[in-house]
């Protein structure tokens, strides 16, 4: 199974940095935010380099439990299992 890093507030700041330096490093990401239209923006700027790894984004606000569940519904649905 393949590792995955998931970065959260990953629209701005550390996390849009992380997601970059991640992906750069040829990395799987699971990037999440509240803003899904920022996070098709960042999603886009950080492929501009080049990687055979998966990515995938997640509208999520981590404060509302309902929203966590959902993520983490998600996560199993694509057989990603955080430890």
């Amino acid at each position: 199974m393949e590792k995955y890093i998931i970065i959260t507030g990953a629209n701005r700041g550390l996390g849009k940095s992380l997601a970059s330096y991640f992906y750069k490093k040829n990395y799987n990401l699971v990037i999440i935010a509240r803003d899904k239209k920022e996070l098709l923006r960042t999603k886009k700027e950080v492929e501009k380099t080049k990687n055979t790894k998966n990515f995938f984004i997640y509208k999520c606000d981590i404060s509302k439990k309902d929203q966590v569940d959902r993520f983490v519904s998600f996560l199993k649905t694509s057989h990603i299992l955080p430890n």
